[in-house]
């Protein structure tokens, strides 16, 4: 069982209409501060179009974020789906962005923000001490580039649920805890056409929040909870424990219950 970090951001721009857009999200994809280097591309079909040409075999990193800026621009692709290794065990980090095609988002239509960002990190084996510290970086800056509403960093000790809950998998489960991620991704689909208008997720070990939900809540009252607060961008960030090392700390739990209370007002309902 591996500890692993999940990001998920959900937003509604269009990447792959916006060169200078697409092209710094390209550079973070092949950023230094990645606990280790992505090699492989695949681009995500797009119903009724030409199958973009998949990229064979690994990428050599010097040529990386061209193929993924190309990946990212493409007509023939909804998205981009990069990842270290084809074999689980060594597939220690990956990414998928949507390149925020309108004519065709994967959800219901009116969904407020539609398209999605999922990164992930093994938390396991690092090749150095503050590599997870680095990498949030990469995650801060990608937050600003999407102009995300509503975005979160989960922590957990097995990295099975950081998958499940990145893409939503499991169905309702009454005889675990609220937080399971089987009830947690019940509770979000069922209102997920208005997340990050109406309602933010429930908060993370990091969370990113708009200006509105601060200003409900009170920023003093969120600095007190956290750890760690600070400005990304227009969104207010609190993170549960200073190092993500500590993230699964006894303390940093207390910290992400105090902040469940003082959001709960405007987190989607548990249904």
């Amino acid at each position: 069982m591996n500890r692993g970090f999940g990001f998920l951001a959900l937003y509604a721009r269009a990447i792959h209409a916006e060169p200078e857009v697409a092209a710094r999200v390209a550079e973070l994809l092949v950023d230094s501060r990645w606990p280790w280097p992505m090699m492989l591309v695949r681009p995500t079909p797009m119903p009724e179009r030409p199958v973009y040409p998949w990229p064979a075999g690994k990428i050599p990193h010097t040529q990386l974020r061209a193929t993924a800026l190309d990946v990212l621009r493409s007509d023939s692709s909804l998205g981009i789906h990069v990842v270290a290794s084809r074999k689980d065990e060594l597939n220690h980090v990956f990414a998928q962005i949507d390149g925020g095609h309108a004519e065709y988002t994967g959800r219901a239509e009116g969904t407020d923000f539609p398209f999605e960002a999922k990164l992930f990190a093994r938390a396991e084996k690092l090749p150095r001490p503050d590599a997870l510290d680095e990498w949030i970086e990469v995650l801060h800056e990608l937050v600003v580039l999407l102009d995300a509403p509503n975005a979160v960093i989960f922590a957990r000790p097995d990295e099975r649920h950081v998958w499940s809950l990145l893409y939503g998998t499991g169905s309702r489960r009454p005889d675990q805890p609220a937080d399971h991620p089987h009830n947690q991704n019940a509770r979000i689909a069922t209102g997920r056409r208005t997340l990050g208008s109406t309602w933010i997720r429930p908060p993370e070990w990091g969370t990113y929040l708009a200006p509105a939900v601060v200003e409900r809540v009170g920023r003093a009252k969120l600095a007190s909870a956290a750890a760690v607060t600070r400005e990304v961008g227009k969104l207010l960030y609190v993170q549960c424990s200073v190092k993500a090392a500590d993230a699964l700390s006894a303390e940093a739990l207390e910290r992400r219950r105090a902040l469940e209370g003082l959001l709960a007002p405007i987190t989607q309902p548990q249904s």
